[in-house]
């Protein structure tokens, strides 16, 4: 009669692994390495070839918010990350490990709102294609990483030290006039002639940040370039309007001149215009003209005829 052998290695003589038996010398080995009290856990700190962190500088493990690389490429597939929104937190951005940024520009920005909101001026001591890295003045503990991941297209917070030592900067390099003509442009809009002084009087009380007037001045022209264009843009659209006046007035007249593709002049005669001009008005010319006082110069000329 066949019998089945069994699996036990209890039973087979020629198994025998020493690795595994335990002895009494185990426990005594256990209690003089292994210290009561302590809790057991893993610290994972993310490195940079090519790049020297001094440990000190960084903060504890409870001060310190930080995101594993692996971790993050591995899970942010599966979790949801918060993601950040220009219109929602374009002012004042609040930063936290994991916080997602369609782009590095997007960061970079968000980061230069942050330096003029909380008086900061944060360097950006490594800026390259793959990675940011931020720090603050020599001394203070504020710190912001963040890296491209992998599984999406898009740039994600790996460590970040919210903490600030440093004196506020009253002379922000960040609050440049492009900045603040984006930032006050309803202002702009209401009051194109905003004056000067009350520029500086502004931003002094909102941001407790010191301007020139040279800075002053700057904003206010290029807020009147973001609402109305600039004149390079509107000579480029001289073609559209071309067309646009034909759709609209059949038989008009436009005629552009341009040298060496450089706007020259142009003369306009609309057609409902200039049957008028024909059928209802005496046989009497009159032409005027005035000088253009914008970035070009030049002349405005126009003519008509007398009504009957």
């Amino acid at each position: 009669m066949l019998g089945v052998e069994s699996e036990s290695t209890d039973e087979d003589p020629d198994f025998n692994d020493s690795d595994y038996n335990v002895y009494d010398d185990d426990d005594c080995l256990f209690d003089r390495n292994v210290t009561e009290g302590i809790e057991m856990g893993m610290h994972i700190v993310e490195r940079v070839e090519g790049q020297e962190f001094d440990s000190s500088s960084y903060a504890s493990s409870e001060e310190l918010n930080f995101l594993s690389g692996s971790d993050s490429e591995g899970l942010s597939g599966k979790l949801n990350y918060p993601e950040y929104y220009v219109g929602s937190e374009k002012r004042n951005p609040q930063f936290e490990v994991g916080l997602l940024f369609a782009t590095f520009e997007e960061l970079k920005s968000a980061v230069r709102d942050y330096a003029v909101f909380n008086q900061v001026e944060p360097i950006f001591k490594c800026n390259e294609k793959n990675k940011l890295h931020c720090v603050c003045k020599e001394g203070c503990p504020w710190k912001l990483w963040a890296s491209k991941i992998q599984c999406r297209e898009m740039v994600q917070i790996k460590m970040y030290d919210p903490r600030h030592t440093c004196f506020k900067a009253r002379a922000n390099k960040y609050v440049t006039y492009k900045w603040l003509a984006d930032y006050y442009l309803d202002n702009f809009k209401s009051d194109p002639n905003w004056k000067t002084k009350n520029i500086r009087a502004t931003v002094r009380m909102d941001l407790e940040v010191h301007i020139t007037k040279k800075v002053a001045s700057n904003a206010r022209k290029y807020a009147k370039v973001l609402v109305e264009g600039s004149d390079e843009e509107q000579f480029a659209m001289l073609g559209c309007y071309d067309e646009e006046l034909r759709r609209t007035n059949p038989g008009s007249t436009v005629l552009i001149s341009q040298v060496d593709n450089v706007f020259r002049g142009i003369y306009v005669c609309i057609e409902a215009c200039k049957k008028g001009f024909l059928q209802g008005c005496r046989r009497f010319v009159d032409v005027d003209g005035c000088f253009l006082k914008g970035k070009y110069g030049g002349q405005l000329l126009s003519s008509w005829r007398r009504c009957r």
